[in-house]
């Protein structure tokens, strides 16, 4: 059962007073709408994503979506959203959830304000938001895995699976997961996989190949683990604290080297750069670029444009992967989601 409101308003006073009236097609209110979409997306249902036009907009595809969960619940059946459908959205496991803003606070109980909207939005990019993302070497970096995408290579993985077992209560729970046995401490068997994930490459070779053939983990058996440990719910709170964490320590080492960038949009655009290029690479683009102008805006499209020629020079067989970081750059310079006020971590 929720205990922390999500600061949406209509969908706070359904789900906990039971006021306000049904979630409909006459509703307006895109956030409230949209925390319905990005719900029904976690349970399987098909609506729309945050970065469509149409997200917020209760159309067709949510009408059917939403009957159709209803009737999947045994709930009466409609195309609207009442408080005992919001109640099970919320308290029913999700199988493939995303870090929206809804999903953030309401199930997973974590704040949306700041760095978790800056994380919510990132993985939006990065991965629709999937909690269960993953990337078997296609980019020749290994295992990539979660919401903002820990990549084997740069041993940011390895960083994932030890923070699963830092704490008793969630050892107990991803060992069991990972195919290792619970206990009073690791496994030393989860021990020989973290020493491999530390290990040079996080355990690849250049092209991201696995060093040992025991621990292939873009393969069988792990990727079935891996899924498990992902879609858990107490682990996907330690994908949304690691990832804050992570978001914290970039900006706190990058702010001071871009002294041009201080408003909740451009640290949400460098955030992106730094879980895509690293906090060296996103550095390296801001002093690739003219930053002698006044206006943050126009510093930012020159990053843009750095940003897809570097991609463009490391990945020239693959011309989809710097249309998809170009996407995701206009995603950031763009969306009103973003305030261009300073940011207050």
């Amino acid at each position: 059962m929720a205990t922390r409101k999500s600061g949406i308003k209509r969908i706070d006073d359904l789900l906990f007073d039971g006021t306000g009236g049904p979630i409909d097609a006459q509703t307006s209110d895109v956030d409230a709408v949209g925390a319905v979409q990005d719900l029904l997306t976690g349970h399987g249902y098909r609506t729309t994503g945050l970065r469509a036009a149409v997200y917020g907009k209760f159309g067709k595809a949510t009408r059917r979506a939403v009957a159709a969960f209803r009737k999947a619940a045994g709930l009466p059946a409609g195309e609207f959203v009442d408080q005992a459908m919001l109640r099970t959205l919320v308290d029913a496991p999700a199988t493939n959830p995303i870090v929206s803003h809804a999903y953030l606070t309401l199930v997973l109980d974590r704040p949306y304000e700041k760095i978790g909207k800056l994380v919510s939005l990132v993985a939006i990019v990065e991965g629709a938001g999937r909690f269960s993302a993953m990337c078997p070497n296609t980019d020749k970096a290994g295992l990539s895995v979660g919401i903002i995408q820990w990549a084997q290579k740069p041993k940011r993985l390895g960083e994932l699976v030890a923070r699963w077992a830092r704490d008793a209560a969630d050892r107990d729970v991803a060992l069991p997961l990972l195919g290792f046995k619970p206990g009073d401490g690791p496994d030393p068997e989860f021990q020989k996989l973290v020493a491999h994930l530390n290990a040079k490459r996080g355990g690849t070779t250049e092209s991201g190949a696995t060093t040992d053939a025991k621990y292939d983990l873009i393969r069988e058996p792990w990727k079935t683990r891996f899924r498990g440990a992902l879609v858990n719910g107490r682990l996907q709170r330690v994908q949304v604290d690691a990832a804050a964490d992570a978001f914290k320590a970039s900006w706190a080492a990058l702010a001071p080297k871009m002294p041009k960038l201080k408003s909740e949009r451009a640290v949400g655009f460098v955030l992106d750069l730094a879980n895509q290029f690293g906090d060296g690479g996103a550095a390296g683009i801001y002093n690739a670029v003219d930053t002698t102008t006044e206006t943050e805006r126009e510093v930012m499209e020159r990053m843009r444009g750095e940003a897809k020629a570097r991609l463009e020079k490391q990945f020239p067989k693959l011309p989809a992967v710097p249309v998809a970081g170009e996407d995701r750059r206009r995603f950031f310079l763009d969306t009103p989601r973003l305030a261009d006020t300073e940011f207050v971590p």
